[in-house]
């Protein structure tokens, strides 16, 4: 299959392997050459590599109009928070960080939207980085396998050097739990820190479960798109990738991902049914299996603990105590980096950005699923696959601050400008 794709194109896909891989492959890097200065350069080069690409994106001038306008006000906003952070004695670093994590949507649309082979890229997305996807996938069910065994504990932290990683490169100390990030374990029912989580080459539970929505959803869509009947060898390659992928995002324990990807299914199965009644039929008498075998007490415990309290009684706080303004009161004032936890995207840009950053943010963010739901009405399973994820994004927005996660979300933004940038003009 010959591909034509620009540098600039081969340059956006580079940053969506590289995020994959970065968390595991730098703490091997700092530890057998014990260089941070080196590490760290490596560290901020997903950074480097968004401001270059965005700014090639503009001069290519192949951004969509309407995205390229609002997204420029949107930076007019963002100028004014950083003006105003300047103003109150907040850390540097946390100041950039949450600031970043507010960039990274109208940022990585554009990037996206400035592909210039989006059929070609598309295919590679397909035929080459979901199957690594689905490596990573094996990669963490193994090592979750093998800390059932013998426990993999020491394996990350010393032998693949992720605690040193986290404290001297990454700096994040405080929200360890015996020298390795504080979600890598968790209790669900059982003994505190006990019950591992697929992290796989992300070496993160929440990375993993995000990085591996779209491509469940898609072999999903694409088997329903097959109108045939029976079991074919075709076939199986499809169920057996979404099979896995289903494990990958159940053993992440991340629930959010885990109850939005369902819902994504069910509502795309209803939407669809009359294109494949078997699988919808399927479909529905298997999830009435499972709840007639399940365990509801272990349910509970499953999607009600200790952390959900914690989502919960952060997003109060940030109701109760968030400051309403037109610019925001700055970054680091709301969220993961700030005074005033909220665990909601949402509630975080009205605090950190203000009236202004809030409504553009919703309105580009919302636009652009939308014109990839157009793209789906007359594309294919990759599109429609974008378009219902992008749904499950915006949804999680409200539990979570993922969306402002770079690892976690870069290439979710990244296909939804491409796909979303085709049929602009069918839309708003």
């Amino acid at each position: 299959m010959k591909r034509r794709l620009t540098l600039y194109d081969n340059a956006v896909l580079f940053l969506m392997y590289w995020v994959i891989f970065q968390d595991i492959m730098l703490p091997l890097v700092y530890k057998f050459t014990g260089m941070a200065s080196v590490t760290s350069v490596l560290f901020y080069l997903k950074d480097l590599m968004m401001i270059g690409l965005f700014v090639a994106a503009v001069f290519t001038r192949r951004i969509e109009r309407h995205l390229m306008s609002t997204s420029l006000l949107y930076l007019a906003g963002f100028a004014a928070t950083f003006v105003i952070t300047l103003l109150r004695e907040v850390p540097l670093m946390n100041a950039l960080q949450s600031g970043r994590g507010m960039l990274l949507m109208p940022v990585f649309l554009c990037i996206g939207s400035a592909i210039s082979n989006k059929s070609d890229f598309r295919d590679v997305v397909i035929h080459r980085y979901f199957p690594v996807l689905l490596v990573s996938v094996l990669f963490g069910i193994g090592d979750w396998a093998l800390d059932k065994l013998i426990g993999t504990k020491e394996i990350w932290r010393t032998g693949i050097g992720l605690t040193d990683f986290l404290v001297d490169i990454k700096h994040q100390a405080p929200y360890m739990i015996e020298g390795l990030p504080g979600n890598f374990y968790g209790s669900y029912g059982n003994d505190f820190f006990s019950v591992k989580r697929l992290v796989g080459f992300w070496a993160g539970p929440l990375t993993a479960a995000y990085s591996l929505l779209l491509p469940m959803l898609f072999y999903y869509f694409d088997l329903h798109e097959e109108l045939k009947p029976g079991i074919r060898v075709s076939r199986l390659p499809k169920l057996a990738a979404l099979l896995l992928l289903v494990i990958g995002v159940y053993l992440t324990r991340t629930r959010a991902i885990l109850l939005l990807g369902l819902l994504m299914i069910g509502l795309y199965s209803v939407h669809h049914y009359r294109k494949n009644m078997r699988i919808t039929l399927l479909g529905v008498i298997g999830v009435i299996v499972v709840l007639s075998v399940m365990d509801y007490g272990a349910l509970w415990r499953f999607l009600y603990d200790g952390s959900t309290a914690g989502h919960i009684l952060s997003i109060i706080d940030a109701v109760n105590n968030t400051q309403l303004s037109v610019f925001g009161q700055g970054f680091a004032y709301v969220g993961i980096y700030g005074s005033i936890g909220s665990e909601n995207t949402y509630l975080s840009l009205l605090g950190n950005m203000g009236l202004w950053g809030l409504c553009l943010y919703v309105f580009i963010f919302a636009r652009q699923i939308l014109l990839c739901g157009a793209a789906g009405k007359k594309g294919n399973s990759f599109d429609r696959a974008v378009f219902y994820t992008g749904m499950a994004m915006a949804a999680s927005g409200m539990i979570s601050e993922q969306l402002t996660a770079f690892t976690t979300i870069a290439p979710v933004y990244i296909l939804l400008g491409a796909v979303g940038s085709a049929k602009e003009r069918e839309v708003l």
